[in-house]
């Protein structure tokens, strides 16, 4: 039996979506036979694994999904990772390739509301663009169960300093970035773009 994995997401950053489940990764399986079917990882605390018949809506999905016969390959110093080692590289499904976290471009999410904070990408251990200057980190609480008396701020609160922080760089265009990462904590830090002459 032929296996081919797809990382995660599609190009268009979709999930492969069955029955109301959605999954979070995915490989294409041949039979013996030479039919296809997709194997699925749920996303739920089991993850469990699911072979399923090859739809033509699967086909559409996976069409331009990022694809590696069990490796992942990063685009610029080919170093290779097992695919289940998610921590260690970012696939840019634009480009449908991959690059371990040392080659990765430093790119902080625009912060256009408050609340895009909340889907800032992480980008621990990737080397810092020194055109992005540091406005201010945050120290934020990540489990949800965090209370307004503790040195982390919880969801309101950090919606509240990010307001504050627009007025205070109103005209500015501002990033951010998780840039540390704990148990229950996160390091997001906001940044501003100021390109070298």
């Amino acid at each position: 039996m032929n296996k081919q994995n797809i990382i995660g997401k599609t190009k268009h950053d979709e999930y492969i979506e069955r029955d109301g489940k959605t999954y979070s990764a995915h490989a294409l399986v041949e039979d013996g036979h030479g039919d296809l079917y997709l194997e699925c990882i749920g996303g739920g605390a089991y993850k469990e694994s699911s072979l399923l018949p090859l739809t033509d809506k699967d086909k559409e999905q996976i069409e331009e999904a990022y694809i590696s016969n069990g490796m992942v390959y990063c685009e610029v110093c080919s170093t290779a990772w097992d695919c289940e080692d998610h921590e260690m590289y970012k696939v840019d499904y634009e480009a449908c390739v991959a690059y371990c976290n040392e080659c990765r471009p430093f790119e902080p999410k625009p912060l256009d509301e408050p609340e895009d904070l909340f889907q800032s990408p992480n980008l621990t251990g990737v080397p810092h663009d020194e055109d992005y200057k540091e406005v201010e980190e945050l120290f934020c609480d990540s489990s949800g169960f965090g209370a307004s008396y503790e040195a982390a701020l919880t969801k309101e609160q950090a919606t509240k300093r990010v307001q504050e922080i627009f007025k205070e760089h109103e005209g500015t265009q501002l990033y951010s970035a998780v840039t540390g990462v704990g148990q229950f904590q996160v390091y997001v830090t906001i940044y501003k773009h100021e390109p070298k002459e």
